[in-house]
């Protein structure tokens, strides 16, 4: 399932959720510097990039640009 795919699914339910995910998946695709999350999965599926180095690097740049929840 692609990402468009996959937020067509999402925005059945409701326009907002649609909207979060589009822009946490934009996220993820620019933390790569790449011009969709599509490519990124594909470099994890192909073994290219290991899945945990890559949550672990979005969860970095996203606390880097001030997007990481908050502790009290």
């Amino acid at each position: 399932m692609t990402v468009a795919e996959f937020l067509e699914r999402k925005a059945r339910r409701s326009e907002a959720t649609r909207q979060t995910y589009a822009k946490a998946e934009a996220s993820f695709a620019k933390c790569f510097k790449a011009d969709s999350p599509d490519v990124v999965v594909a470099r994890i599926k192909g073994g290219k990039l290991d899945a945990y180095a890559a949550l672990d690097k979005f969860v970095a740049w996203l606390t880097a640009n001030g997007a990481a929840p908050k502790l009290f």
